[in-house]
């Protein structure tokens, strides 16, 4: 069985090297007897998992002081570690458009052009275009979500969702120091470095609440 709209190994990483740039601008085998590869998406739920904190406050008047909250972190520190946990929410869900994917059903296949091969994708809560559009919307803005999904990694066939068993590893490793750079009532801006004093990575992102009241990353640069 072939897709009606056939892809090619070329086309699939020309998009994703496309779409890092632009968002850097703006950012095994299979088992003998169970044939259902594991992921950490496969008790995924809609909106809830990875879990991301609660949507900023209001800042305070004062709120460029550094004064102790109940846990004896300093205010800075809390937001700097909140944001953090946002971003690590985030860049999860990012990923299964890169690295990894959904729990998948490889006894469930479709033959792609060039030898590439889709594999039904058998997580319920992420097995249509729509579960995981509206997923990956509750982390990212519609023009981010857009963009993603037009990556080319997943498709629908037959009322079914495929995915490309290929991905592209760009993890950067090292400690992981955020800081929040801006703050107000409808916007937050992270500056993350990754790696030690003699070799550090910068990224830069921006929380925004849009006009419906959500919390987004609306510029997400993927590490």
């Amino acid at each position: 069985m072939k897709f009606r709209k056939l892809w090619t190994a070329t086309a699939i990483f020309a998009c994703l090297a496309v779409f890092l740039c632009a968002c850097g601008k703006g950012a095994d085998g299979d088992a003998a007897t169970d044939m259902t590869v594991s992921s950490p998406w496969s008790e995924a739920q809609v909106f809830t998992a990875p879990s991301v904190p609660s949507a900023p406050e209001k800042p305070a008047a004062d709120s460029k002081d550094e004064k102790e909250s109940k846990d004896g972190k300093t205010d800075t520190a809390a937001d700097a570690d909140t944001a953090l946990q946002r971003i690590e929410a985030a860049r999860a869900v990012y990923g299964l458009f890169l690295e990894s994917r959904p729990q998948l059903d490889k006894t469930d296949s479709v033959e792609i052009e060039q030898g590439l091969v889709g594999y039904r994708v058998s997580d319920p809560n992420l097995d249509s275009m729509e579960k995981l559009q509206a997923y990956v919307s509750g982390f990212f803005s519609a023009e981010i979500t857009q963009q993603l999904m037009n990556i080319g990694m997943y498709t629908q066939y037959d009322n079914k969702l495929y995915a490309l068993d290929v991905g592209m590893q760009i993890s950067a490793s090292g400690e992981k120091h955020v800081e929040v750079t801006e703050k107000t009532d409808k916007s937050e801006h992270y500056r993350m470095t990754i790696g030690t004093d003699a070799e550090k990575k910068m990224y830069n992102f921006d929380y925004e609440k849009q006009a419906d009241g959500k919390w987004v990353f609306t510029h997400f640069e993927s590490y």
